[in-house]
């Protein structure tokens, strides 16, 4: 809604009606503060208050001086300051807008359609309720606008869009017949293949046509407006004089108006001149303004010269384009394919960074000046440069025709100077470079050689490149790569020492044994060790992003998150928060590992770590001196700390449930912490002494909060999937945001306090006007759930960060929707091991890739499978070898076929991760434990719920007692309230509880005859339990560190067990230290499995680097490592220039090697 002095009148009806605001707030259910905030024009009622005002007042909302807002995105629209004429086609457009709602505008390139249609829009924008500019200049596939299109027109309501391209068109028509739309759709011929009859489509963009005949031939409220260079079949087709489908082709411009142009360029003539001149070039305007520059220059501005020298009739605007390149110096050349490379508009300094001789660098602002002159490059307010669309095509034709000459010539000039594709552009960009150059030209190629001619050609390429006395490096290598990647070519074939490889966007690509040795790397992009982001923080000069990981690092990059600036490692578990100084020196993280520490940044130290916690640190919060620290517990408890001496001052009680998230007000006067059980507890410092108030609203765990800057208002996000506002100072709720479908993990607030953004499980990023709690925007661009986003504090730039479960950081341009940068990170974390219990199969849960099955005896990889969107977390095969079910993070467990990996049934009931999965011995039942707090029983055969036993606390492992009839239905399980609970599951009673562990428990097994339960914790204790007996359990002490797995043998006379402190440690049946073995692995083991033989001793451990190393236990011998493939897999590094020690690390630890060439 819009504020129309809406404070105003709503203070003069209730003036007239003799009330008070007290009375005005009992009629409407609400208090006076409200009120009073109304009628001082802080804020807006919401929908229910809103409709109960307008009934006790009699009045519309209309009425009350609120009026729906029109929504508009005119994005790539241009500025019409140099609009001439067009007059009567004004007219009828504006007529046909009044009428039909399909309109196209066709004609010649620089005709002066976008123009006209620009102009239109600024007329009618009063008469909609929603417009859209959608520039199609980049060609980008149909599923992707019309996803913009649906979350814009269903004004942000639609987080997840139908899968199907057809039920995508269907939401589209019925939100055009709901409301008064306008979309545009600009250069709409760049859908369109050259050199076919009029109308055909580019191959995959046929369905755009299925759009057009759509939009013109189904009834709606809205108009759609189309330009084009060439006629449109569909519109052609249902066109007619009473069809509300219509087609206006452009002709050139009248005498005045081509007067009007010629005169701003400063050329004048006779009436019969400037006629002869329009006639000459057809009226089109972008050509009277190119060709006035040449009679300027060349003709001392007389026209009837020029008309002398120049007889040839104009066709088309492509013929003055040419005529105009040919009369260019190379440096304008050249300057020009730069500007068509880059696609939007950029500033002086980016467009000399592109030059590489540096004559072309130092004559850059002389050659700008020329083009402007020239009319071939337009420059905006912001001092930026770019081209109009149709010069922009032009030149990335020509550019694409002069790259495939190259390559047939074997010169490869246009390669070594340009780069085709910017390792460093903005994603959105690099995508339509990739459709726009890339494509074609790889396209153009093959149509002229065969795939072994262009392969020949390319290797002579990087040989002569490299046999080169003085290599340029320039761009050549850099667009040898791309074009393999695009073509998906064995790198293998080609190699790349010894080269200048720059502008090489290598994220996501496979690069297994490529030769890279002593080669130099200039601004390329490589994939990185980023595994799952669970925080972030901008430094407070916007500088520096930190985050913090899964694995424990905390990376720091610069503000564009291009470059890795730094990491700090000391953390040995996930880092949940962080926090900079206000100095922006020091950086202060807290960690599952229960510590928080105190980073100096210079230097890159660790000056203190403040233990105290007994559980997992999830937040933090510092004073605005910086002395006092806050940090937020899964043990339930806040502590206060003195942070120059990490000293804890007082730790507040009070809270029954785990602490997600703390915030202190800017002002430090406010404290507020959310907890587990969806409360928040809002405390007013400095009395520590109890929380002034507790908010309740929230139907489940409260994850994340954030104070406005004004410390007005506090947010909310919870995974009842709502965000609240709640009013600090009367601690009530404010407004409800609704509009996730999963869990809120974050939320923030922008610097000026006007945007408010959140993150969620359902992988998206939100933004809401807190003004009015309107969604204002959806941001699209995670495939696993958003856990932590961060407003850039220099508001000016529009800048978001968000980060999530998919090792994914994106920056957001979160005003335009627009994905600035992308990096991808790549983890391959064993979760969860499992034997087959009748074959050699061994299942292996990986973070970031999915299952795989290994046949364990030969070390072959038998299959790697995935579902999108699953994370999986625990395995389990069935008795019988037939089945392996998987749960994980999207909280469905999947059952799969073994060994192809097909899905045969799903489970659906759980409301969080699943952390745990059991089959009973007999293979009926498959039971499973989730963060929900809930063990389910599921009948295997029918696929439903037969048990819910309720623990009370998250479940990290289960175990059936395997055994006879009498033992069948027993079932353990395992978890974070350190207690053991025994199942009777024919009745799904807890029939027994054992006591021993002091922390959660991770791990359980029982030994194979069913007498003995072992059990491992966070702890550092391996308890050994006698099923059968009150006797207290017999405790095996050789860790020091949490225990996160143990496994019986096949026999039940070995168990083995281990953890963080990536021991692996054999005990005897009896609890007698057999031997402890190094590991091998990093960070810490996860899994462990002996494989089912009784005659074997093979065990197996799964460890975050991600390798399964398998050992024959009673020998201590390492008998074989099995390891997917990284990424860069065997790639030579050998003496390579241009990578910090970060990025060559980071390389290295991907699979790179260091071999002598």
């Amino acid at each position: 809604m819009l504020r129309i002095a809406f404070h105003q009148q709503l203070k003069r009806e209730r003036l007239r009606r003799g009330w008070s605001q007290e009375d005005l707030a009992e009629r409407i259910g609400s208090d006076k503060k409200t009120v009073q905030r109304w009628e001082t024009g802080d804020g807006l009622p919401r929908p229910s208050l809103l409709r109960k005002l307008c009934e006790v007042l009699e009045k519309s909302p209309e009425e009350l001086g609120l009026v729906e807002e029109s929504r508009t995105n005119w994005g790539a629209k241009p500025a019409t300051s140099h609009f001439f004429g067009r007059t009567q086609e004004l007219r009828t457009l504006r007529q046909w807008f009044a009428e039909c709602r399909l309109i196209a505008v066709c004609g010649l390139g620089g005709i002066g359609k976008t123009t006209l249609v620009a102009r239109l829009v600024e007329q009618v924008e009063g008469e909609i309720e929603y417009g859209y500019w959608s520039s199609l200049r980049g060609a980008p596939p149909l599923s992707q606008v019309l996803k913009e299109w649906l979350l814009f027109f269903s004004n942000q309501q639609l987080s997840t869009p139908p899968s199907s391209i057809e039920e995508q068109l269907s939401l589209l028509m019925e939100l055009l017949r709901q409301r008064r739309c306008l979309l545009v759709l600009d250069n709409f011929d760049a859908l369109l293949q050259g050199g076919q009859r009029a109308g055909a489509y580019r191959p995959e963009y046929e369905v755009y046509g299925r759009l057009l005949e759509r939009l013109g031939s189904e009834e709606h409220r809205s108009v759609i407006l189309v330009t084009s260079r060439e006629k449109l079949r569909e519109v052609e087709r249902l066109k007619g004089k009473s069809s509300p489908v219509r087609s206006l082709t452009l002709q050139g411009l009248g005498f005045e108006a081509g007067r009007a142009i010629l005169e701003e360029k400063g050329i004048f003539g006779s009436a019969d001149e400037v006629i002869s001149l329009l006639r000459r070039y057809g009226g089109n305007p972008l050509a009277l303004r190119l060709v006035a520059e040449t009679i300027s220059e060349l003709f001392a501005g007389k026209i009837a010269a020029f008309l002398a020298e120049n007889q040839a009739a104009f066709g088309d605007i492509r013929e003055v384009l040419e005529e105009q390149l040919q009369r260019l110096a190379l440096r304008e050349r050249e300057v020009l394919s730069w500007l068509a490379i880059e696609q939007e508009a950029v500033t002086l300094e980016e467009l000399r960074a592109d030059l590489l001789r540096p004559e072309a660098q130092r004559e850059l602002i002389e050659t700008l000046d020329s083009l402007r002159r020239r009319s071939l490059i337009e420059v905006q307010e912001q001092g930026q440069f770019t081209l109009q669309p149709v010069i922009m095509e032009y030149i990335q034709d020509e550019l694409v025709r002069r790259a495939c000459q190259d390559c047939l010539q074997e010169t490869f000039q246009s390669w070594e100077q340009f780069a085709f594709v910017k390792a460093q552009a903005r994603t959105y960009v690099r995508e339509s470079q990739v459709r726009m150059l890339l494509a074609p030209l790889a396209e153009m190629l093959c149509s002229e050689l065969s795939q072994a001619a262009l392969k020949e050609r390319l290797q002579r390429a990087l040989e002569r490149q490299r046999q080169a006395r003085y290599p340029h490096g320039g761009y050549l290598v850099g667009n040898v790569l791309q074009l393999l990647l695009y073509l998906q070519w064995n790198l293998r074939e080609f190699d790349f020492s010894r080269l200048t490889i720059r502008q090489a966007y290598l994220q996501k690509a496979r690069l297994q044994g490529v030769n890279f040795a002593f080669a130099h790397f200039v601004s390329t992009v490589f994939q990185s060790t980023l595994t799952n982001v669970l925080a972030s923080a901008f430094s407070p000069d916007g500088q520096c992003l930190a985050v913090g990981t899964a694995s424990g690092e905390i990376r720091l990059y610069d503000s564009d998150c291009e470059h890795l600036l730094q990491k700090l490692d000391g953390h040995n578990d996930g880092v949940w928060a962080l926090a900079f100084t206000h100095d922006g020196r020091r950086l202060v993280s807290g960690s599952d590992d229960r510590t928080l520490r105190l980073w100096d940044l210079e230097s890159g130290r660790c000056l203190s770590v403040l233990e105290g916690h007994t559980n997992r640190v999830r937040a933090l919060a510092l004073s605005p001196d910086d002395r006092l620290l806050v940090s937020g517990s899964d043990d339930q408890t806040l502590r206060l700390w003195d942070l120059e001496r990490g000293q804890c001052l007082r730790t507040l009680e009070g809270h029954q449930g785990r602490i997600w998230a703390v915030a202190l007000s800017l002002d430090g006067q406010w404290l507020a912490s959310g907890d587990g059980t969806g409360t928040l507890r809002l405390w007013h410092l400095p009395s520590w002494e109890r929380p002034l108030h507790v908010l309740r609203g929230h139907g489940d765990q409260v994850r994340s909060l954030a104070f406005r800057a004004d410390g007005k208002l506090l947010a909310s996000g919870s995974d009842d999937g709502t965000v609240r506002l709640w009013e600090v100072a009367s601690a009530t709720e404010r407004g409800i945001f609704r509009g996730h479908s999963n869990r809120v993990w974050a939320v923030a607030f922008s610097p000026d306090g006007q945007w408010l953004a959140s993150g969620s499980e359902d992988t998206t990023v939100q933004l809401w006007r807190v003004q009015t709690g309107e969604r204002m925007a959806i941001l699209l661009g995670h495939t696993h759930g958003v856990r932590t986003v961060s407003f850039h504090p220099e508001g000016q730039r529009h800048w978001l960060v968000s980060g999530g479960d998919d090792q994914t950081i994106c920056l957001w341009d979160y005003t335009k929707g627009h994905l600035l940068t992308r990096l991808h990170g790549y983890t391959r974390r064993i979760r969860s091991l499992s034997f087959s219990p009748t074959g050699h199969w061994l299942a292996a849960a990986y973070e970031g890739e999915g299952i795989a099955v290994w046949d364990w005896a030969s070390g072959r990889l038998v299959q790697l499978f995935h579902k999108p969107r699953h994370e999986p977390l625990s395995l389990a095969f069935s008795p019988d070898g037939q089945w392996l079910a998987s749960g994980g993070q999207d909280e469905v467990i999947w059952l799969w076929s073994m060994p192809e990996g097909r899905i045969q049934r799903q489970f659906v009931g759980h409301r969080d991760w699943v952390h745990s999965l059991a089959f009973s011995p007999d293979g009926r039942w498959l039971a499973s434990g989730s963060e929900d707090e809930i063990v389910r029983l599921w009948d295997l055969a029918s696929g439903k719920m037969v048990h819910e036993l309720r623990a009370g606390c998250w479940i990290r492992a289960l175990a059936f007692r395997p055994g006879g009839e009498a033992s069948r239905c027993l079932l353990v399980s395992g978890g974070d309230d350190s207690l053991l609970r025994l199942w009777d599951i024919s009745s799904g009673t807890c029939v027994r509880t054992l006591t021993g562990h002091s922390r959660p428990v991770r791990a359980l097994a029982f030994s194979p005859d069913g007498r003995l339960l072992v059990s491992g914790a966070e702890d550092s204790q391996v308890l050994l339990w006698d099923i059968e007996s009150e006797e207290p359990p017999q405790s095996l002490q050789g860790h020091h560190g949490r225990v996160r797995c143990v496994a019986f043998s096949g026999d039940g006379q070995l168990l083995a067990s281990s953890g963080d402190d990536l021991r692996l440690c054999l005990w005897r049946r009896d609890g007698r230290l057999c031997q402890v073995l190094p590991s091998g692995h990093e960070h810490m083991v996860r899994a462990l499995g002996f494989a089912p033989s009784e005659a074997s001793y093979l065990l197996a451990s799964g460890g975050n680097e991600g390798e399964i190393r398998l050992w024959e236990a009673t020998a201590g011998r390492l008998e074989r490592i099995l390891s997917l493939p990284r990424p860069y897999e065997g790639m030579n590094i050998q003496g390579v220039q241009g990578l910090s020690a970060l990025e060559k690390q980071a390389l290295l630890a991907l699979g790179a090697v260091e071999e002598s060439a």
